[in-house]
């Protein structure tokens, strides 16, 4: 009898074991479905998207958040997908790329690798683009440009959510000397401290012309030590400095990165630069004239026909028409616009941070600061604004960019920069 009770009881450990295992075989193969999150109602609505933000599942049994909307109620896993968060730790996503005043019907979904979660569907309705309220604070030679919206030549929504001081006038030389006569040396490996400031491009000048003939390296050094002589943070950050001792130049920034975040100087982006060019206008030229100029060659335009058109030009911007003598001309010598910045049109073209790049701007876009690097072969910033000694209207527009200056020790009488730094209360 005893024998047949050790049996019975081998066995029905064995019958448990398999059962739990095949279980847990079960369960590893096909997870029950992932907690429900919390999806609240967007506090930062703009005209082209919208900060989501939801709740953590109380379990860790998931792989992605997946976001999904319509215009319509009644959101389900074949609606569109606007996004997928697939870090754990990740609970809010920048809902872009959408149409102004435009109702959406939004979900989130937990998935894991069997099965998925949904969340409360919301709804938000996107904002007009609208500029910001301009009050007119000034720091220093910077000027506050207030968060808001604008609409491009190509009908795509820009916004800038936060607000930024950008300088009311192109760097002088003056401006440029102050700064780079006791810049840092950043290497001087081979390099005497007067070859340091031949590379650096300063001398003892005071003139307030715009600084040109500046490459874009040089210009990372000089936003970095005007941050640190006004003691604010330093934006950007590197590697290491290639140095051409034969060129007296820099010829590499190794992993160049900007943090927006922080209130240092930099140069602004496109979309910064474009937004104030156009201080709440939807015409072409800031003055509020409009070409109704086409975006492709050959930029035929109703604006400027005549020789009153040309001299009114000539009233806002340095530009061919006026071009006597010949080059860059003393800063803040023409009206400047609404949000009292000059020369945003003429004089020099200004350096952006932006570069060319592979992929497109999104059309309807939030904050868009581009790739920090491109390809070897396309590394080149644009520049914004047109400049003294052209004759060609189109480019003193506020849609008007090219890439015209390549990152190494390339340099030119026509190219000079203007700084903004990112407004922290």
């Amino acid at each position: 009898m005893k024998k047949y009770v050790i049996i019975y009881t081998v066995l029905s450990f064995a019958i448990v074991f398999l059962y739990c295992s095949e279980l847990l075989v079960s369960e590893t193969q096909n997870p029950a479905p992932p907690d429900k999150v919390t999806l609240y109602n967007p506090s930062n609505i703009y005209a082209n998207g919208a900060t989501l933000f939801w709740t953590r599942p109380k379990s860790e049994n998931f792989a992605a958040y997946k976001i999904y909307f319509d215009t319509n109620p009644g959101v389900t896993e074949k609606s569109s997908l606007a996004g997928c968060v697939t870090f754990k730790n990740d609970t809010s996503y920048l809902f872009k790329n959408l149409e102004s005043e435009t109702a959406y019907y939004v979900k989130v979904f937990v998935h894991n690798s069997a099965s998925f979660s949904e969340s409360n569907e919301i709804t938000f309705y996107t904002t007009q683009c609208t500029c910001g309220v301009f009050t007119g604070e000034k720091q220093d030679n910077m000027i506050l440009i207030p968060a808001g919206c604008f609409i491009g030549k190509d009908n795509s929504i820009a916004t800038i959510s936060y607000n930024f001081y950008m300088d009311t006038t192109e760097v002088t030389i003056n401006d440029w000397n102050e700064v780079m006569s006791s810049a840092s040396i950043i290497d001087t490996t081979g390099i005497s401290i007067d070859k340091w400031k031949y590379i650096l491009g300063f001398d003892t000048s005071t003139s307030i012309k715009p600084i040109t003939q500046i490459s874009r390296h040089q210009m990372i050094v000089f936003c970095n030590d005007k941050s640190k002589k006004h003691n604010r943070d330093t934006c950007y950050t590197y590697t290491s400095v290639q140095i051409d001792t034969n060129n007296s130049c820099i010829r590499e920034i190794t992993e160049l990165k900007c943090d927006f975040n922080l209130n240092g100087l930099r140069l602004p982006t496109e979309d910064e630069w474009e937004y104030a060019y156009r201080a709440g206008g939807k015409e072409e030229y800031y003055w509020g004239k409009d070409g109704n100029t086409l975006m492709e060659y050959p930029y035929t335009a109703s604006y400027p026909k005549t020789t009153e058109d040309s001299s009114e030009i000539s009233e806002y911007a340095w530009w061919g028409y006026n071009n006597d003598p010949n080059g860059a001309k003393d800063v803040a010598r023409r009206i400047p616009n609404i949000w009292h910045l000059y020369d945003m049109a003429g004089n020099v073209e200004e350096t952006l941070w932006d570069i060319v790049s592979v992929a497109e701007r999104e059309k309807n876009r939030i904050d868009y600061k581009g790739p920090d690097i491109g390809p070897q072969s396309l590394r080149r910033s644009i520049v914004r604004g047109g400049v003294f000694s052209s004759s060609k209207h189109y480019i003193l527009t506020a849609w008007w960019r090219q890439s015209s200056l390549e990152f190494n020790c390339t340099f030119s009488d026509a190219v000079g920069l203007r700084t903004v730094c990112t407004h922290t209360p």
